[in-house]
């Protein structure tokens, strides 16, 4: 879907809304119609009332002829408006109906900002979370200007935490490892609670150092076991990090662990069983 396909439904979505909510916000309510009939009932009693009294000598004829205007006066004003004096707090304004309304587009528009993807209606970019999964999806050149439209957007946008984590797998793609280590870096702390980006970034800090999984990648994997120990790319990365310190125990425990959901035949299956049993068989070197 475009971004216009998506503005152009959105925005029909929300014409619908108002359409139907306008007219039950401008309409006097079912309550506020029954209360002004009962008003009109309770004066015109009370003007046959007045006659009553004047003919039991309990009124003057000037302050039965002022007490008729009066409730004459309230009976016209009460059948011009069903929202009438008594109802007035309690009647639909226009003002108030336009302003709802206008908050409810408003309001919309905000939180998908704040909470959607607006990047992810990009074509480059679906293409790009599609070519995550199949890598030959998408076309070096697209993932370059997909790259270009996501920093772009950055610039303007730096505190967008979804737009570093597409531009770090962007790069990841086009296996430029620091680029996508750096786009980590600024978004350390809002993904510190995601076992899946930590072990990312370990993965793309260690193939852009000299010292691999050494140092604050091997912290960033063993942070992502905190968060899940049965996390795959994890134990892979803690498992590197251990053989890369000569810790060949280490890592085959860590790799013992991975095994099980390693898809039985594959090629990185047969290369984890070979290690593990080789480090295994050597329990001598104390690692």
């Amino acid at each position: 879907m475009s971004i216009l396909t998506f503005s152009l439904a959105a925005l029909t979505l929300i014409f619908v809304v108002c359409a139907l909510l306008l007219p039950s916000l401008l309409r006097p309510s079912r309550a506020t119609q029954e209360k002004s009939a009962v008003n009109l009932d309770i004066l015109r009693e009370q003007l046959a009332e007045l006659a009553s009294e004047r003919a039991a000598g309990r009124l003057t004829e000037s302050a039965l002829i002022e007490a008729q205007t009066e409730l004459k006066r309230r009976i016209l004003e009460e059948s011009a408006s069903p929202a009438a004096q008594v109802a007035a707090p309690f009647a639909p304004s226009p003002k108030t109906a336009i302003a709802l309304t206008l908050l409810l587009v408003v309001s919309s528009v905000a939180l998908y900002g704040a909470l959607g993807q607006p990047l992810a209606l990009l074509p480059e970019i679906q293409n790009a979370q599609r070519a995550d999964a199949a890598k030959d999806s998408m076309s070096a050149e697209e993932l370059r200007v997909a790259v270009e439209r996501i920093t772009a957007h950055l610039e303007k946008n730096p505190e967008d935490t979804k737009g570093w984590i597409m531009l770090a797998r962007a790069y990841k793609i086009l296996e430029r490892p620091a680029d996508a280590a750096a786009a980590y870096a600024r978004i350390e702390e809002k993904i510190d609670g995601d076992a899946d980006l930590l072990a990312d970034y370990a993965e793309m800090l260690a193939m852009s150092s000299e010292t691999r999984m050494q140092g604050k990648p091997q912290a960033l994997a063993e942070q992502a076991l905190k968060l899940n120990p049965q996390h795959a790319h994890a134990l892979f990365l803690a498992g590197m990090a251990a053989l890369e310190a000569g810790k060949k125990q280490e890592a085959a425990a860590y790799w013992e662990k991975l095994l099980p959901m390693v898809e039985p035949g594959s090629e990185l299956r047969r290369i984890l069983s070979d290690n593990i049993r080789k480090f295994r068989a050597a329990p001598g070197d104390g690692k």
